[in-house]
């Protein structure tokens, strides 16, 4: 996946490489919630953290953007230039970011997973955003479309703490 670090003279080394697939992303998602969580404790980390955090994420949208056709060896378009640019503008404004994944359906889908592995998914289209979550204990399973302002709210309480 990617790993960044911030350097003693305050510049960002991160190597970034990208699978389209979302197998084991799960582990690594909670850790990354958890890492930004600890470090919430020390101000100027978690602010290192987010920056971070949005950068990696915005290399991930830039690789997503140079997908060919058939990226997916199923005849996959290429994704439009407009899904890219609102995905641009919702990682911008996130104030958590989450694993991100292409899909072949001209989306690309935002997951996180809390340390109770419960699963939250958004589907980013051009024009809407599909929401769905879990519990891991299966009492609860929700599918929606919501608004991109509701992101950060819905976010902190999956994560069952303000933002």
């Amino acid at each position: 996946m990617s790993s960044a670090t911030l350097t003693s003279n305050g510049k960002i080394a991160y190597n970034f490489s990208f699978y389209p697939t979302i197998k084991n992303s799960k582990n690594k998602i909670a850790e990354t919630a958890e890492s930004i969580l600890f470090d919430m404790n020390k101000p100027s980390s978690y602010s290192n953290n987010i920056d971070l955090c949005k950068i990696i994420s915005n290399e991930k949208i830039n690789a997503i953007s140079k997908l060919e056709k058939n990226w997916n060896g199923n005849g996959a378009d290429r994704f439009s230039k407009k899904i890219i640019r609102v995905a641009y503008e919702i990682i911008d404004n996130l104030e958590m970011q989450p694993e991100i994944f292409p899909t072949a359906r001209d989306s690309i889908q935002l997951e996180y997973e809390n340390s109770s592995k419960d699963y939250l998914e958004f589907e980013i289209f051009k024009d809407k955003i599909k929401m769905f979550s879990y519990k891991n204990d299966g009492s609860e399973e929700t599918t929606k479309d919501i608004d991109s302002n509701q992101l950060n709210n819905i976010i902190s309480k999956f994560y069952e703490r303000q933002i």
